[in-house]
């Protein structure tokens, strides 16, 4: 039957293709073999175990030997966002003079299932006066068993500059699968913290970038923006007039910046 494997983004790892031979077979028998690639690339995405080779032969000398397990190892890949990938595993002609092999069973292809995880963080807008400012970073699929993600992240300035409207911050955020004693699921959270002044701003920007993902994961979307609104009130006096004395009663008109 037909293999499908997951492939991991941090190590190798490594499969078995069982040979079975039936029941009254006469032992010792010698089978030739051949790897051939698919979408998948030998040496790159997977190559043969330890004795064994793109064409070799195994030999089974008694029942002890059945069924034979051809290793393949399946080389770690951080590549990102690759599609399934797959290769062939085929029993040669002519097998052994006492060996008879159904021509259905004579060839298998194995697939490796694309395991690496998306991550990506989303814009924030908040007031001045919400005190942080709290950044929601998500990772897709859901992490598996015992699998462990991670990424950075740090400030940086735009309109809104550090210490006048925000507090630079950095750290590291964790993903970690549903098998660990504390999984960590998706999305997380980080709070950065606002300034909140006196002085009537424009909207005002920072940014929050992700870096250094771990190796079983790749970064989708590596920048969110932090959009600040001003929660402080301008008052504007217009323009200069001039009155008469005998007016008795004056209105000079002022404005806010904004509704109340």
């Amino acid at each position: 039957n037909d293999i499908s494997t997951d492939e991991d983004g941090s190590v190798d790892t490594t499969i078995n293709i069982p040979i079975i031979a039936i029941p009254g077979t006469d032992y010792p028998i010698t089978i030739d073999y051949q790897f051939t690639d698919g979408t998948a690339a030998a040496n790159a995405d997977y190559e043969p175990g330890p004795g064994h080779s793109i064409n070799g032969s195994i030999t089974m000398n008694n029942a002890g030997d059945n069924p034979y397990n051809v290793p393949v190892v399946i080389k770690a890949d951080a590549f990102a966002n690759e599609a399934d990938e797959t290769f062939t595993f085929t029993i040669l002609d002519p097998p052994s003079p006492n060996v008879l092999v159904d021509p259905a069973e004579r060839e298998i292809t194995v697939t490796i299932i694309d395991h690496d995880y998306e991550i990506s963080i989303q814009d924030v807008s908040v007031a001045e006066d919400d005190g942080t400012a709290t950044f929601t970073v998500d990772v897709i699929p859901a992490l598996k068993d015992s699998d462990v993600v991670t990424v950075d992240w740090t400030t940086a300035d735009g309109t809104a500059v550090a210490g006048n409207d925000y507090t630079a911050a950095s750290g590291t955020v964790t993903f970690r699968g549903p098998a660990h004693a504390s999984p960590l699921p998706t999305p997380q959270t980080f709070s950065v913290s606002l300034v909140n002044d006196n002085v009537a701003e424009i909207l005002e920007t920072f940014t929050v970038t992700l870096s250094n993902a771990s190796a079983n994961a790749f970064i989708t979307d590596n920048s969110a923006t932090g959009n600040i609104s001003d929660d402080d009130f301008e008052v504007t006096v217009f323009d200069d007039a001039t009155f008469d004395e005998s007016d008795g009663t004056i209105n000079i008109p002022v404005q806010l910046n904004r509704v109340v």
